[in-house]
């Protein structure tokens, strides 16, 4: 499918004639190879943690390690384990006479980040949390987890002194601009920036460089780190008519066709769709889990009722409430989200939520971002023991975007590249399904009485 047109020739074939054995051997004698030159008290670390380093972890530190750069950019794929290589790299560093700070740009990641640190770095190193902006510059830990958005309000006042090394998760996301960069160094003096990200896109390549260590997607798979989601891809279209309400013609308006898109009879079409490809998962892999992306909290609330109604457990995440009051409290009165079969989200969780159950991927939301379509599927790639080849069902991006975003992030990308990305990414974006124009500006009951929408 998308496979065939994504591949290059190389990866393609390393695929069809490494077997299982062989990949287990040469995997193994990289791993000894790592181990040599990793030091005895990180290998203890892991240990004590009942962890076992990877090679490209191990040689990622000591790459970070050895650099005279002041910033780097480390790009691993996601679901490669980039949260054991930051714990492991901040007791490193540590060892190394630098106070470490880990910042990530949402609470939910931060919790999970500093439970992965606190792990690995506990036995030798103190770890804490900044609960407030003065926490960072007066709390004594070796080692301290916060978000961006503590650092974004940090006055000179509270400016820390002290030699630090600063390690941000997921840089392609909140780091959009040299300005967020200079608040890091003006926050922390720090002597050391280092950026992980699975898809960099040409600003963090401009402002941190190309990547000092490189573990991309194709080695990932190659090595069985992760699952390849393309190999279960689907595109189904759904024929749907925009209709004048008055005149009964067809109305091309991008906003109008965007809430029509949102309505309940269309959301309960597409819901009936996925219930039989989670269905089909389930029958293989009984226990699989499935996510639906939306385009807005309200596309949440639809989508989750419509599945409910089709007897699937359905757990709908958003943050804050709508206008009339709903939240995520209110719309899972009685269900938990680690015991729903389906978890419908827009936005929140749909990067950083890591679940090896998930076997299922709903995209109902048209992504302009190659970046951004890359970690949404990468939700499903955790491998699990017996776990198929994830599915992925996607009502919004064309099967040609889908090829370009993965082919972009398949290998190491270097700032070279950024002409001819740029204008590929132009490109798709000209050939979308559905214009991605937002409608924070579109009076919705005005527009709903406009429209009708038919299923043909």
């Amino acid at each position: 499918i998308i496979w065939d047109t994504m591949c290059e020739a190389t990866a393609a074939k390393s695929n069809a004639t490494m077997n299982a054995a062989s990949a287990s051997a040469a995997l193994l004698e990289d791993h000894e190879a790592a181990a040599a030159g990793a030091s005895a008290a990180l290998l203890e670390d892991y240990d004590a943690a009942n962890v076992r380093p990877w090679p490209h972890q191990l040689d990622a530190i000591r790459a970070v390690q050895q650099t005279k750069n002041k910033r780097c950019l480390v790009q691993h794929a996601a679901g490669s384990g980039k949260s054991l290589t930051i714990a492991g790299l901040a007791a490193s560093l540590a060892d190394d006479g630098f106070r470490v700070v880990v910042i990530c740009d949402r609470r939910q990641l931060d919790a999970q980040i500093y439970a992965t640190v606190r792990r690995v770095c506990q036995r030798r190193h103190s770890v804490g949390r900044a609960a407030s902006v003065a926490d960072l510059a007066t709390a004594t830990e070796t080692v301290l987890c916060t978000t961006l958005q503590k650092v974004s309000r940090a006055s000179q006042a509270q400016r820390s002194t002290r030699k630090t090394a600063v390690l941000v998760d997921e840089c392609h996301r909140s780091y959009a601009d040299e300005q967020v960069w200079r608040r890091l160094d003006e926050a922390f003096s720090s002597r050391l920036v280092v950026g992980f990200t699975a898809t960099p896109e040409d600003r963090e390549l401009a402002t941190l460089g190309n990547p000092l260590h490189c573990f991309p997607l194709s080695a990932a798979i190659r090595h069985g780190f992760v699952l390849d989601v393309l190999r279960d891809f689907r595109a189904p279209r759904l024929p749907v008519t925009v209709l004048d309400a008055v005149s009964k013609r067809p109305v091309d308006d991008a906003r109008l066709r965007r809430l029509a898109l949102e309505t309940a009879q269309v959301v309960r079409a597409k819901a009936a769709h996925a219930l039989n490809e989670i269905r089909a998962v389930q029958r293989t892999w009984p226990r699989a889990r499935a996510m639906v992306i939306c385009r807005s909290r309200r596309a949440v609330a639809t989508w989750t009722r419509s599945l409910r109604r089709l007897d699937l457990q359905t757990y709908g995440a958003f943050s804050g409430a709508l206008s009339d009051g709903l939240d995520e409290s209110k719309l899972n009165p009685s269900l938990a989200l680690d015991e729903a079969e389906v978890v419908v989200v827009c936005g929140k969780l749909e990067a950083g939520y890591d679940d090896p159950l998930l076997a299922c991927l709903v995209v109902d939301r048209h992504v302009t971002s190659p970046a951004r379509l890359v970690q949404i599927y990468s939700r499903v790639n955790r491998a699990s023991p017996d776990k198929p080849f994830p599915r992925v069902v996607d009502f919004a991006n064309g099967a040609d975007f889908v090829a370009f975003a993965f082919r972009r992030f398949w290998r190491e990308r270097k700032l070279d590249e950024r002409d001819r990305s740029r204008l590929g990414a132009a490109a798709f974006r000209a050939l979308s399904y559905i214009d991605a124009a937002g409608a924070a500006n579109l009076d919705a009951a005005g527009a709903a009485s406009r429209v009708a929408t038919v299923l043909g």
